[in-house]
């Protein structure tokens, strides 16, 4: 893993640490654990892919997966617990989108020619055990980012 590859992932990462509009969210980077906590983030960091060398520069794209769970409050009516998880797991996958979209250079972590966008987004609906509905999503991200081209820690030229 190259340095200039943690400093984005890690700026990605506060940024989703850092939303506060969802009552008692929890974040994770690569947990080790299955996700038992809501509501809840974790970020996965991905892959990386060489997009583009040229005489001067790399350009990478990494691809890190935000994961979001939400339960549904116990004790919800059978009947509307899908509906009161869908519209929480709604809100924290506009929270997250919205935190990225508000600074795309990640605190100015990124700079010219290196950006952050939104991918696909996949969606779950389960019931745990003791009946509560649960919704878990996996948001898709492209992150954009450039070094040298013999230097992985560096800010390309």
């Amino acid at each position: 893993m190259t340095a200039r590859r943690e400093t984005a992932l890690a700026a990605l990462n506060g940024v989703i640490d850092g939303i506060s509009s969802i009552a008692g969210l929890q974040h994770f980077r690569n947990p080790h654990f299955e996700m038992d906590r809501f509501p809840a983030t974790a970020l996965w960091d991905g892959p990386m892919r060489l997009v583009e060398e040229t005489g001067e520069l790399k350009i990478y794209e990494l691809s890190p997966i935000v994961e979001g769970y939400i339960r549904a409050p116990a004790g919800a009516n059978v009947e509307t617990a899908g509906t009161v998880a869908g519209q929480a797991a709604n809100a924290l996958y506009a929270a997250i989108v919205g935190a990225i979209y508000a600074d795309r250079t990640l605190g100015a972590v990124l700079g010219v020619g290196e950006d952050v966008f939104e991918g696909d987004l996949d969606w779950d609906v389960l019931e745990d055990e003791g009946s509560q509905v649960h919704i878990e999503f996996a948001l898709e991200l492209r992150v954009v980012i450039q070094t040298a081209v013999n230097d992985p820690e560096s800010v390309a030229p």
